[in-house]
């Protein structure tokens, strides 16, 4: 019988942040979440250099985990700007975000680039958070599952055996518009999304 995942809350800052705010934040959330016994995992993504003051901040509480806003399809080399899944391995980081909307519109990153940092990031220590989700036109056209459903299917990494991957669901469409998508609305999305990775793994034996 299969485990039942642990919900898992996740804060993505973005390109936002100061060392100063970034401590504040971790000893407050230290603070709040030492001793209390927590019913999900709690994931951070704070930029790349402020990693250092919130796992100073953190120590070796393992309460709240660091994950990176990105990471390269490459190893170590001549990628200038780049992380590499192993540099975040080492700063401390247990995930990465790869294939966030922002990075799929504002840098044209493809499901196949995502699936080759996904597969990067698993192959290295990392769990993969696959962000996955329409825009308001294919939502307004009816094909939010197939778009959804054919991101995934890109995106994941062939070695699906034997490693741990977080699926994001995360709704373009509701990204700084102000407007808050319905229970309905996710619902049908995530229970697409259950629904198909059922069917792939049983297609593959998993």
């Amino acid at each position: 019988m299969s485990k039942q995942p642990r919900p898992l809350v996740a804060a993505n800052w973005k390109m936002n942040g100061t060392r100063s705010s970034a401590r504040t934040w971790a000893e407050t959330m230290l603070r709040r979440t030492t001793g209390n016994a927590l019913e999900c995992d709690i994931v951070v993504s704070p930029p790349m250099p402020l990693f250092d003051v919130v796992v100073r901040a953190l120590g070796q509480s393992g309460v709240i985990s660091l994950c990176g806003q990105d990471c390269a399809a490459q190893g170590n080399g001549p990628h200038t700007g780049d992380t590499s899944a192993e540099m975040l391995f080492e700063a401390g980081c247990r995930y990465v975000l790869v294939g966030h909307s922002e990075r799929r519109g504002d840098h044209g990153e493809s499901n196949s680039v995502v699936k080759a940092k996904a597969t990067r990031a698993a192959t290295h220590g990392l769990i993969p958070v696959i962000c996955v989700g329409e825009t308001q036109a294919q939502r307004n056209a009816g094909r939010a599952t197939q778009v959804v459903r054919n991101q995934i299917g890109r995106s994941l990494p062939d070695l699906t055996s034997g490693i741990d991957v977080v699926i994001a669901y995360e709704p373009v469409w509701a990204i700084g518009t102000g407007r808050v998508p319905e229970l309905a609305e996710i619902s049908e999305i995530h229970d697409s999304i259950r629904t198909y990775l059922f069917r792939r793994a049983r297609t593959r034996g998993g």
